[in-house]
């Protein structure tokens, strides 16, 4: 349990110890303490999705019907289990289930409710054990997908864990539906009835249970196989909805857009979609389908559609489909490329070789990250074919396929089957793995930059390419034979076929060229030098380095010394820190980095180069480039503008900035300034210059703000904007603040700030924490309350009377709002009211500043529940004696919780608020 301490002091005028006076409320703390810290804040979950194979009669089927148990629990000795369960249905005829995992933050010490799973800042490794599907015992097709990691990192990350079932299913009259089934569906178990018919559509018992469907639905009228989908967080995936129609050709089947998801874009063919439009059964197959998720938003979206054919008095059915946002888990790939960009393909396709998964993951960073689209058949029924329309990451499925890229780069994963692929125009990468099938590539070319993905085919021991791959011809193909572990058991694994390559392709140059990719196995050694994109520039400014990367091919087990030559007009050991002649790869590094590090000298000399060749000497040849070359500029003259005294009072002191300049510093520099605000230069205040001179030698300036006598200020007070402008000829650069804002006021007294928010509360006349100046120039309302929202997610609060969330945020604001119903999270529509008093988590597409509607301001009244509660001030400040009976506090950054230690609430900021017990209080 956790310790609370009280730290005492006595108060003035008061004559016994406050510890007497505390006594009745440390008692209540402690007593109600196991209620207060049994929880966390609350999370959205995680996400498990997956099929559920059976296997039995010789043939393997997607269960889409049924119950699926299992339990969760941390690994270790007397843990406790939390057990879960879901019902299988066809997500979109690919995948079987979809698994909510309920999550509370751990921000205290406490422990969370029992039916959640905590996150923490470390990772806490889980196993799934006791899965059963309708009471049968499941095993997982990966042993390793029975352990998952979670943490506060990995929150609403998605787990792809496959499961089967093994032998026989229960079949009492052997028709080789199982008897679960039938009865679900109204059949009798021990009737042999696979041939039946009983709604008349044309498909058999048996061939509806094949493709997931109900006996008991008529599919001559369109029926949508499969209600959820999974779409990547911050990609734009293709939807593969399957609507079943026997009697209608697939242009017949018309899908309608009754309403859009709340986040996102649905799209047809790169336009976006809207209300009322409309796409077909065709479309879906041809790709042009898909839903754009933004970044950083893991909640579900729900698209409402509607479904007929060509039937004209048909009436049409209508779905609800569930766009569940998904991240995969980052077990044997790194985390970090769920927030950052990979530097570059190659470094995605090397670091997902052991993904459970790997064609989700590739999927979701080259979606995220690189702009593909993603198109994943891999859990289609058949064999698939697609022509991508714009770069794509396409998965084929487990049979024969014909998989054709766009005319942009694609990644392509023919998977199992005898596929043909054809990557089109563009630097392609077709990508085989242990279950790929002896596909053919019809147009592989090392000249358009098609690359060869076997990072994760070829997995032994061995290190040298001649144990895995041999290389033959027949007529104008080119055939690539792989033993996957290299031991020469034999090259039958996997039999790749070139098509029409044979005179222009060469295994080991495209090998040493990079356009094929293995797991760092042998080939020729060659050193190559280059200079990355925003590592060429060196400056004597901060000793800001230029960087060299110095990469080798071949065997990395042993160190690997070469020669160097450094020329250029800059001068090694002058001009720049001393580089010697040579360099060491470590053994076990492909890459080394030669760094030049300038030595300021504060001379005039002008942009120097510095040039770095790679020698030739045993032991390796000559890559290309095998030359590259930085440069070096100057010292920089900086300058930068400080506000030594914020206030200038009419009659009084005058306000004072300072125009600072670091670097050079050896001539005369005409600063330029530009002067601004509500007050006018020379009328409220006296003649401010536009230009200062420093003189050679002089790093500092001051100007003097004086309010003139007769200055007659607007509510008492205004403001003076001062501002470096960018140097018409260059001699220096901005550095670090280069604007101030002053405030002219007619009496000290108005210098009064009880928000603590850095604005006056004489400029502030809506309590927003936007001073009047600062509204003028953002073009906002000074008199209503201004919402400022940053792209990505805000904690926010709104001051006026309840207002629906389209009055408050306006009609086109792009985003999405959630809310806190005391136990969980809550959508808010644009028909819903925002409360004064309360917190809204909202999540902003672009950058905005939203004036909010004209209405009375709440009264600060807000009743709260015991345990946590999202709550927000009215006008700003401080809660007062005791935080209002709050224990702990926490606001949000964007990023992070922080916890607020001066119980002052900022104006238009939502906050999380944890007490003991439900009452209600009263908001500043």
């Amino acid at each position: 349990m956790r310790q609370i301490a009280f730290y005492l002091t006595p108060l003035p005028g008061l004559g016994r110890p406050l510890l007497t006076q505390l006594r009745p409320f440390i008692l209540l703390c402690c007593c109600l303490s196991s209620f207060i810290l049994s929880g966390g804040i609350p999370e959205p979950p995680s996400l498990i999705y997956g099929r559920v194979l059976a296997r039995g009669g010789g043939r393997e089927m997607l269960l889409t019907t049924g119950a699926l148990d299992w339990a969760v629990r941390p690994v270790g000795p007397g843990t406790q289990a939390v057990n879960l369960r879901t019902e299988l249905r066809s997500y979109g005829g690919a995948h079987s289930y979809l698994l909510r995992i309920p999550h509370e933050a751990k921000v205290i010490d406490a422990d969370v409710a029992g039916d959640q799973i905590a996150l923490k800042s470390e990772q806490v490794v889980y196993e799934m054990f006791a899965v059963t599907v309708n009471g049968i015992p499941a095993s997982f097709t990966d042993p390793v997908a029975a352990f998952l990691a979670f943490s506060q990192a990995d929150r609403t990350h998605g787990h792809r864990v496959d499961l089967l079932l093994t032998g026989d299913m229960p079949d009492s009259d052997g028709d080789t539906m199982p008897d679960w089934w039938e009865s679900q569906v109204g059949l009798d178990p021990n009737v042999d009835d696979a041939d039946g018919d009983p709604d008349g559509d044309g498909l058999s018992n048996g061939a509806e249970f094949a493709m997931g469907a109900s006996p008991a639905v008529d599919n001559r009228t369109p029926t949508l196989m499969g209600d959820v989908l999974i779409v990547y967080e911050g990609a734009t995936t293709v939807l593969t909805l399957r609507a079943v129609d026997v009697d209608s050709a697939l242009e017949q089947i018309v899908y309608t857009v009754l309403s859009l998801p709340e986040s996102g874009a649905l799209i047809k063919s790169g336009a976006g979609l809207s209300v009322g439009g409309t796409f077909t059964q065709e479309d879906v197959l041809q790709g042009a389908i898909a839903f754009a998720h933004p970044a950083g938003d893991p909640a579900e979206n729900v698209l409402h559609i509607s479904l007929r054919d060509e039937r004209a008095a048909l009436t049409p059915r209508d779905y609800a489909v569930s766009l569940s946002g998904c991240r995969p888990q980052a077990d044997t790939w790194p985390a970090v490329w769920t927030e950052t960009s990979p530097s570059d393909l190659s470094t995605v396709l090397l670091q997902t070789r052991d993904a459970v998964d790997r064609a989700g993951v590739l999927g979701y960073v080259t979606g995220k990250w690189f702009g593909l689209a993603v198109w994943d058949n891999a859990d289609a029924q058949s064999g698939v074919g697609c022509s991508a329309p714009s770069s794509c990451t396409l998965t084929g499925s487990d049979s024969d396929d014909v998989l054709t890229g766009s005319s942009e780069i694609d990644l392509i994963l023919g998977g199992p089957g005898a596929d043909r692929l054809t990557g089109g125009p563009g630097a392609d990468v077709f990508v085989l793995d242990p279950d790929s099938g002896n596909d053919t590539i019809v147009d592989f070319s090392t000249i358009e930059g098609d690359r060869l993905d076997l990072c994760a085919l070829l997995a032994g021991s061995s290190g040298s390419t001649v144990d895995y791959v041999r290389v033959s011809t027949i007529e104008e193909d080119v055939l690539l034979a792989f033993d996957m572990n290299g031991d020469g058991s034999g090259f039958d694994d996997v039999v790749l076929t070139l098509a029409g390559v044979a005179d222009s392709f060469d295994f080991a140059r495209a090998y040493a060229d990079g356009f094929i990719l293995t797991n760092g196995l042998n080939q020729p050694v060659t050193v190559s030098v280059a200079v990355a994109d925003g590592d060429a520039r060196a400056a004597e400014t901060d000793a800001r380095p230029a960087t060299f990367t110095l990469s080798r091919t071949g065997p990395l087990t042993s160190p690997l010394t070469v020669a160097l030559h450094l020329s250029g007009g800059a001068v090694n050991g002058a001009d720049y820190e001393l580089i010697v002649p040579q360099a060491t790869f470590p053994a076990g590094s492909a890459t080394l980095t030669v760094a030049v590090v300038p030595i300021p000298d504060y001379m005039f000399e002008g942009t120097e180069s510095v040039v770095l060749t790679v020698q030739a000497r045993a032991g390796y040849e000559l890559g290309a480039p095998w030359s590259a070359h930085v440069t070096i500029a100057d010292l920089a003259e900086r300058v930068s503008l400080t506000l030594v005294e914020p206030l200038s009072v009419k009659g009084g002191q005058p306000a004072t900035a300072m125009i600072s300049r670091t670097g050079m510093a050896a001539r005369q520099t005409t600063v330029w300034l530009t002067v601004g605000g509500s007050a006018t230069n020379g009328v409220e205040v006296e003649m401010l210059p536009t230009r200062i001179s420093l003189a050679a030698g002089q790093t500092a300036a001051y100007l003097d703000v004086v309010t003139t006598p007769n200055a007659e200020l607007s509510d008492g007070i205004e403001r003076v904007t001062l501002a470096i402008r960018s140097d018409p000829a260059g001699v220096y650069e901005l550095f670090g603040n280069t604007s101030v804002s002053v405030a002219i006021i007619d009496s000290a007294d108005l210098a009064t700030d009880v928000n603590r928010d850095g604005v006056l509360d004489a400029e502030d006349r809506d309590h927003d924490g936007i001073a009047t100046a600062d509204e003028q120039v953002l073009g906002t309302d000074p008199a209503s309350p201004t919402l400022l929202l940053q792209p990505g997610w805000n904690l926010i609060s709104v001051p006026t009377a309840a207002g629906t969330l389209a009055e408050q945020l306006g009609e086109n604001f792009a985003g999405i709002v959630w809310g806190w119903d005391g136990t969980a999270y809550k959508a808010v529509a644009a028909a819903d009211v925002l409360e004064p008093g309360r917190g809204y988590f909202a999540y902003a597409f672009a950058e905005a500043a939203i004036d909010q509607v004209a209405t009375p301001r709440g009264d600060g009244r807000k009743a709260c529940v015991a345990g946590w509660n999202l709550i927000g001030p009215i006008n700003g400040g401080a809660l007062g004696r005791d935080n209002a009976g709050f224990l702990v506090l926490y606001s949000f950054d964007g990023q992070d919780y922080c916890q607020v230690d001066d119980g002052v609430l900022r104006s238009m900021k939502g906050y999380w608020a944890l007490r003991t017990d439900a009452s209600e209080v009263i908001l500043p």
